[in-house]
């Protein structure tokens, strides 16, 4: 199910309809939430959401609309992989190692 709806979310983005908008709009969301909970356990010294910014520049509109069409109320083991392998990647690891260290309050 995830697969189609991930497929028929790409081909409406492809299209250029404001409906493909709205679902990249609300899987970059559900990613940048996931993302944010999964930097802040492996990278604990960064600020979350530059990290996940970071991350979210990393993928590509279907790891996008694949993890933000996923169950974004928890961290599975596939996400935090995909998120793992982003970072992975030489771009967002060069992003992430730009940014300054999370403030301590």
């Amino acid at each position: 199910m995830r697969l189609l709806v991930s497929i028929t979310a790409v081909a409406v983005l492809t299209s250029g309809c404001a409906p493909g908008a709205i679902i990249y709009d609300a899987s970059r969301k559900g990613t940048v939430s996931v993302a944010e909970r999964i930097l802040a356990q492996t990278h604990p010294g960064l600020e979350s959401n530059a990290a996940a910014e970071c991350v979210i520049a990393g993928m590509s509109y279907g790891e996008i609309l694949k993890l933000g069409t996923s169950d974004t109320t928890k961290v599975t083991a596939q996400s935090r992989d995909l998120v793992a392998e982003v970072v992975g990647r030489p771009k967002t690891a060069e992003c992430l190692a730009a940014l300054p260290e999370a403030s301590v309050e």
